[in-house]
């Protein structure tokens, strides 16, 4: 993700990320922008954000001994969303193996 969009994200609330860029594309500024609006003010530290298997994953450290449901039912969510949104552009998508590796493409973005 550039720059702009990591910073934009990372703005909802400094406070919760280790990290200041994502390891994925463009396309899943909404639903990242979406999930961290909604645990914003969660205990935690987000650690990782990537494309891994051509769907997102995000990984957090909870220094708390409170199990937060609330959050692994949120990154679930934008995980799934992410299956079926073009990483590339934000378009709706689906699984592409064209090129060796396994991404969530449109059909332009796939071409």
């Amino acid at each position: 993700m550039n720059h702009k969009n990591s910073a934009a994200i990372v703005a909802i609330n400094p406070d919760l990320f280790n990290i200041s860029h994502f390891e994925c594309g463009n396309g899943w500024f909404k639903i990242l922008k979406i999930l961290f609006t909604s645990i914003r003010s969660a205990p935690i530290k987000i650690d990782c954000v990537k494309e891994k298997f051509g769907g997102l994953r995000v990984y957090y450290s909870n220094n708390t001994d409170t199990e937060l449901a609330y959050v692994d039912d949120a990154i679930r969510e934008a995980e799934v969303a992410s299956l079926h949104t073009c990483e590339m552009c934000g378009k709706p998508g689906s699984l592409s193996t064209k090129r060796y590796w396994i991404k969530t493409l449109c059909v332009e973005c796939d071409n």
